[in-house]
């Protein structure tokens, strides 16, 4: 089972296994919490690779391997026309957001019929992770190789919080950082990794 995987895998298999393309994903600023572009925030271009279930995201086509965590869309919230596109000063009509438990992704597209398929495209992969999940649906082998890869990481992100947990509940200061109480830009290289694998620097 792959560690990982990269744009160009993800996309070498037969037409409507996937679905790939360039949009814009909004970066929050230092002053965390709102969607606005102050405070260091912006918009990056990054292309989203739709395939077995799972949203990948990687700088380009080039990427060798994804930008933060692969989202399962079976436990995902997605939405068109989304409140924060405003907040971010944007058409909310062009943009939609893909939300997880922790976090809230927004993405603008050129246009809103471009937003509207990939609104459709991540609904329909949503429905396939669940149904494969069931073992309702047998996906095509490039398809699995996918899953099982996004599926993996996931594990092996968990695995390292635990892990952290385990050192903090003994170490006055990774608790301390972890509780956000060393300072901003002071926090280690770990810990930056830790979070919920989708940094803004993604």
């Amino acid at each position: 089972m792959a560690s990982s995987v990269s744009a160009a895998e993800l996309m070498r298999s037969a037409p409507g296994t996937f679905r790939a393309g360039t949009v814009l994903k909004h970066r929050a600023g230092w002053c965390a919490g709102t969607f606005g572009t102050g405070c260091g925030g912006g918009w990056a271009a990054r292309l989203l690779v739709l395939k077995g279930g799972f949203l990948f995201k990687f700088k380009s086509r080039k990427g060798s391997r994804p930008l933060g965590l692969p989202i399962d869309l079976a436990s995902a919230t997605v939405t068109l026309r989304p409140h924060a596109a405003t907040d971010a000063g944007v058409d909310p009509a062009k943009c939609f957001t893909v939300g997880t438990l922790r976090r809230t992704l927004l993405f603008q597209c050129d246009d809103a019929s471009e937003a509207a398929a990939w609104v459709r495209a991540l609904h329909n992969q949503a429905d396939t992770s669940i149904k494969a999940g069931l073992g309702h649906l047998r996906m095509e082998p490039s398809e699995e190789a996918a899953r099982a890869t996004g599926q993996a990481m996931t594990r092996r992100q968990a695995q390292r919080q635990r892990a952290h947990a385990e050192r903090a509940a003994t170490d006055p200061a990774l608790s301390m950082e972890a509780a956000g109480l060393m300072g901003f830009g002071m926090a280690s290289a770990e810990m930056r990794e830790l979070g919920d694998g989708d940094s803004d620097s993604e």
